[in-house]
């Protein structure tokens, strides 16, 4: 409701200085009207921003009760991979060059959520692809960059792993980037700070596994998922 409404006074400012511009004596109601047309775009932005941090709160309610099946990991990461490309956040970018599978034969199957999980991989590959993407304001050449998806059979574990060549993540931050609500990115450029945060409790609590990672600022980053091959 309050989007709807910072969506009507931005639709009525904009009329309303359409009405007065050609009056004489108008600048200043025409300043204050645009003064409440700003501040209407700004309590815009920030619903919509709610509205994605009470959705990934709910999305971490769900991840205990989650119904799991045996599932072959490599067709997983593979099937997740081509739905970021063709319907992620990451639409639009020539995604598929970059991608380098390296996934090993004996991967086989793991007790897991398969929609949670692929939910984990999709996240992590956008964020790969968004590190990278960043890289042309160093002027470096975005088309020589990689992101390499990796599995690996343990004893008792699966191992899914995605490494990028992108700006990498600064080493005072990097114990901070599963907890809830941190995030790097303005206010305002569609961040919930919650990405991160939602896939670390898949893989935590509703899989008892592990994700870390590693990364080097300026070089790239690598993300580990370990999930155990049944509860």
């Amino acid at each position: 409701m309050v989007n709807n409404f910072a969506d009507v006074n931005l639709e009525l400012a904009d009329e309303a200085i359409e009405a007065i511009s050609p009056r004489e004596g108008s600048s200043e109601l025409s300043s204050i009207l645009t003064d409440i047309k700003e501040n209407s775009a700004i309590i815009n932005r920030q619903g919509r921003r709610v509205d994605s941090i009470v959705e990934s709160m709910m999305q971490h309610d769900s991840i205990s009760s989650s119904s799991k099946e045996s599932v072959d990991i490599n067709r997983l990461v593979e099937d997740s991979c081509e739905n970021v490309i063709k319907f992620g956040s990451t639409k639009g970018i020539e995604v598929r060059p970059w991608i380098v599978f390296d996934l090993s034969s004996n991967t086989g199957q793991a007790e897991v959520d398969e929609r949670q999980i692929a939910k984990v991989i999709n996240s992590l590959i956008e964020n790969a692809v968004h590190s990278i993407m960043l890289k042309k304001s160093d002027q470096t050449r975005v088309e020589s960059q990689s992101i390499v998806i990796s599995t690996r059979r343990h004893e008792n574990a699966v191992e899914i792993s995605i490494s990028d060549t992108g700006v990498g993540i600064p080493q005072e931050i990097q114990d901070r980037i599963f907890e809830p609500f941190f995030t790097t990115k303005p206010t305002g450029e569609g961040s919930t700070g919650l990405g991160l945060s939602v896939s670390h409790g898949i893989v935590s609590e509703g899989h008892q596994g592990t994700i870390t990672v590693k990364s080097t600022e300026g070089e790239g980053a690598n993300f580990t998922v370990v999930l155990p091959i049944k509860r």
